[in-house]
């Protein structure tokens, strides 16, 4: 049967009440102004981390699994996967709403809220579910970020496991190479495509393969989408 690769984007978690970090009013603009961030940008700095790590902790916080529930998008994709038409789902989310919906067959391009890891020791810990070791409620009432248990080291900060700038994380390309030639067909849901590597897929794809759009804006550069 045809396999449908999909690409999740933040219009989708946007329908979980998630707002867009580019909204003027997100999580984003309140973050930055709370902790007088030299830039919003240096909310996702890996550098600007280790200095004020609590700002990225307390975002982490308010995205976790279980703050917020899977919508009828993520529920489509696992619908999908359920009955293997699923090639793969590659999700700009941190939120791990995907995961959340039981779909297994997901990369997060960016990482991922719903675990940390120690900079030092690079011990890993869940931040939500059964297997859960933090409290982030009395980490924010303490007004600190939370330290790795396993280890001692000055820098034991424990970094929420999305991607900031300078770091490197899943090997997409690889992954987009290993799909391009099997895809029966493309779904964009809720995504802007606005960077590569992903905002390269549609014109990579064999123009034969049916590719639908879902969203309220248009995606640039312009694209001739089937639906």
């Amino acid at each position: 049967p045809p396999r449908t690769q999909v690409i999740i984007g933040a219009g989708a978690s946007a329908a979980a009440g998630i707002p867009d970090f580019r909204e003027p009013e997100g999580v984003y603009k309140e973050v930055a102004e709370r902790f007088l961030l030299p830039d919003p940008l240096s909310l996702f700095d890996a550098h600007y981390f280790v200095t004020n790590p609590l700002a990225l902790c307390l975002v982490a916080r308010s995205l976790l699994p279980g703050v917020h529930a899977p919508c009828r998008s993520h529920r489509f994709v696992r619908a999908l996967e359920e009955r293997g038409k699923l090639l793969r789902g590659y999700t700009e989310n941190i939120d791990g709403l995907e995961a959340a919906a039981g779909v297994e067959r997901v990369v997060a391009c960016h990482g991922t809220v719903a675990s940390a890891t120690c900079l030092a020791c690079k011990h890993r810990v869940e931040w939500r579910g059964a297997g859960a070791q933090l409290d982030l409620r009395k980490l924010e009432a303490a007004e600190e970020a939370p330290r790795c248990g396993e280890c001692s080291h000055a820098l034991n900060l424990l970094k929420p496991d999305l991607r900031c700038f300078g770091e490197t994380g899943v090997d997409l390309d690889a992954c987009l190479r290993d799909d391009l030639g099997r895809a029966g067909a493309l779904v964009v849901l809720g995504a802007g495509l606005r960077a590569p590597p992903l905002a390269t897929v549609p014109a990579l794809l064999d123009p034969r393969v049916p590719q639908i759009l879902i969203g309220p804006e248009a995606v640039l550069p312009a694209h001739a989408w089937d639906v």
